[in-house]
C-alpha cells in the first residue's frame, strides 16, 4: 500500500471540470498534497494536482479556486492546484483523470478528448447514475478505469468558489480493467486522502445503491418542486416508488443484487438520507430551476431502458413528467 507522503510525490491528478464535487475533492487530494495551507504563495508549492477547464484564458494567474468546507466557514479557503486548459491535455502526462461529470457530459468528453487522453492514463468517473463506464470503456479500450460515487455535497457559490454542505463518504472500485492494468498507488491515494473512502472488489454494488438513492429522491422532489425533506410527508409515495426500483435492479441484476444489498436495508438508507439531507434541494431540481439538462437518462432512463420486461407505472410516469419540465421548466 502507498502511503499519502509517497504517493503524493508520484501521483499526477488532474480534476476535468471546476464543479462542486470536482471542488471538494480536490480540496482533500490538495491537503494530502501537503499543500492546502493560508498564506503560501503557489510559487513555493510543486503541487501536482490542475484543474482542466475551457478558456482558460478568461482568468488571470491570481484567481484561484476557493471552498468553504462548512456553513459555518467565515472566509473560503484557497485549493491548492493550477487552472490548466483543457486544451493542452495531449501534452500533459497524468496519472489520473478525475471525472466528476453529469451523466450526458460522458459522451461529450469521450467525444472530444477521446485522442488526447494516454492510453495508460487512469480515469476515475464519479457519477450519481449508470451507464458512464462502459460509455468511457468504448471510448477508451486500454485505459484503466476507477468508478465511484460520493455523499459528499455542496454548491457552486460562484464561478471559483464552493459551499461545501455535506462530508459524506467515497465508494471506489475498478471497473472493467483487468488486475495487470490496474495501478493499485492511485486507488490506494484516493483512499489515503478522503476521510471516508472505501474500496469494493465489486464496485458495481455500490452504484446500483446510489442509482437507487438517486431514482427516489431526485424524482419525486424535482416533480413535486420541494427540498428532500418535503419528502416525509409522502412516504407513501416513496415507498411505492422504491417497490418499482427494487423490481428494476432485480430485472437487471436476474436477482443477484439481493446477494449483496438487503432490500429494507437500503430502504432505511433512502430514508436516513432523506433526514439528513432535509434541507438541501436535490441536482435533479436545481438543474431544472436552472434552465440546465438533467442526469434523468442515466438515472430513471436507466431502469426503463435496461429492464424492458416489468411493469413499471411509476418510474414512467416520472419519467415523463420530468421530461416535460425539462422543455417547460419549473413555473
Amino acid at each position: 500500500m502507498v502511503g499519502v507522503s509517497q504517493a503524493s510525490k508520484l501521483i499526477r491528478i488532474a480534476i476535468v471540470g471546476k464543479g462542486a464535487i470536482g471542488l471538494i475533492l480536490g480540496q482533500y487530494i490538495a491537503k494530502a498534497y501537503g499543500a492546502a495551507v493560508r498564506g503560501n504563495s503557489k510559487k513555493e508549492l510543486a503541487n501536482p494536482l490542475s484543474f482542466l477547464i475551457r478558456n482558460k484564458k478568461r482568468y488571470t494567474d491570481e484567481q484561484t479556486l476557493t471552498i468553504k468546507e462548512s456553513l459555518d466557514s467565515i472566509s473560503p479557503l484557497p485549493i491548492q492546484a493550477k487552472l490548466t486548459d483543457i486544451s493542452s491535455l495531449k501534452s500533459s502526462n497524468f496519472d489520473c483523470l478525475l471525472l466528476p461529470i453529469k451523466c450526458y457530459q460522458v459522451s461529450e468528453f469521450c467525444q472530444q478528448y477521446q485522442l488526447l487522453v494516454k492510453p495508460s492514463t487512469t480515469l476515475f468517473l464519479l457519477q450519481n447514475g449508470m451507464g458512464g463506464g462502459h460509455a468511457l470503456r468504448a471510448h477508451f479500450p486500454t485505459n484503466p478505469i476507477l468508478a465511484g460515487t460520493t455523499t459528499d455535497a455542496g454548491f457552486k457559490a460562484s464561478s471559483l468558489q464552493c459551499q461545501q454542505t455535506a462530508s459524506g463518504k467515497l465508494d471506489l472500485g475498478w471497473f472493467d480493467t483487468p488486475v495487470e492494468q490496474q495501478d493499485p498507488s492511485i486507488a490506494q491515494f484516493f483512499l489515503n486522502c478522503h476521510p471516508n473512502a472505501v474500496f469494493h472488489e465489486q464496485i458495481e454494488w455500490a452504484l446500483f445503491r446510489k442509482l437507487c438513492v438517486n431514482a427516489i429522491i431526485n424524482p419525486l422532489c424535482s416533480v413535486k418542486n420541494i427540498k428532500n425533506g418535503g419528502l416525509l410527508n409522502h412516504l407513501e409515495e416513496v415507498r411505492a416508488l422504491f417497490e418499482e426500483v427494487w423490481i428494476a435492479l432485480l430485472d437487471i441484476t436476474a436477482d443477484q443484487i439481493k446477494e449483496h444489498i438487503d432490500k429494507e436495508e437500503l430502504l432505511d438508507d433512502i430514508m436516513q438520507v432523506i433526514k439528513l439531507t432535509r434541507n438541501n434541494s436535490c441536482s435533479m431540481r436545481e438543474d431544472l430551476i436552472a434552465g440546465r439538462p438533467t442526469e434523468l437518462e442515466g438515472i430513471l432512463g436507466f431502469l426503463l431502458n435496461n429492464a424492458p420486461n416489468a411493469d413499471f407505472c411509476k418510474i414512467r410516469e416520472l419519467y415523463l413528467s420530468i421530461k416535460k419540465l425539462e422543455t417547460s421548466g419549473h413555473k
